[in-house]
């Protein structure tokens, strides 16, 4: 990539299982090795490794694009079944920021995260100030959680959900991922009927 003048300046961050050859591979077009499999802090230590004394002109941008590049790799290798679970509560404070670091952020959850980050995605869906396209993936990652814990919606986030599937205001899209968040939790009997009354809303608005 750094054969390329317009990539001469971004920093490389090889991840590795033999970080020995692929040090003697890709040592001279590298900034840094690590040694997989990785966790979030030692991906967060390796990129600022790699960026330290770097003069690229972030100034306040910096934090954001280090965030980004973070972000989309805990996605990828979340998406790559590598464990992540020490990076989940950091992820999960991501969702608040632009789409180009909480919606990988979000993906990464979907792929990895636990019942511990329900709630900051719950907030993320409900936000109807936030993009739809964030809200879907912030649904997306509910409902893989749920549907891996095979527990009911914790029920302080279920009433608020619900009713946003019934609210005509919310996108199509949004509504739908919600509902289908839901309908992979292992829902008590008055929670499924309560969803399927949502649902009910739904269509008989249409």
């Amino acid at each position: 990539i750094k054969k390329h003048e317009r990539f001469a300046g971004t920093a490389v961050v090889v991840v590795a299982n033999e970080a020995d050859q692929a040090a003697e591979r890709f040592g001279d077009n590298s900034d840094a090795i690590i040694q997989g499999p990785i966790s979030g802090d030692g991906l967060r230590d390796a990129i600022n490794e790699a960026l330290d004394g770097k003069d690229i002109g972030w100034a306040r941008g910096s934090a954001n694009r280090v965030a980004v590049a973070a972000s989309r790799a805990l996605s990828q290798l979340a998406a790559n079944s590598i464990y992540v679970g020490t990076a989940l509560d950091s992820l999960a404070c991501q969702l608040n920021r632009s789409d180009d670091i909480s919606i990988p952020a979000a993906n990464a959850l979907a792929a990895g995260g636990s019942v511990n980050q329900l709630g900051n995605l719950a907030n993320a869906v409900l936000e109807s100030g936030n993009s739809d396209d964030l809200r879907i993936a912030c649904a997306h990652a509910v409902g893989a959680i749920l549907g891996r814990s095979q527990q009911d919606v914790p029920a302080e986030l279920l009433d608020p959900m619900l009713a946003a599937v019934a609210d005509s205001g919310n996108a199509d899209g949004v509504r739908t991922a919600i509902a289908t968040a839901l309908g992979k939790a292992r829902l008590a009997p008055g929670n499924r009927l309560k969803l399927v009354e949502s649902l009910r809303t739904v269509g008989s608005a249409e």
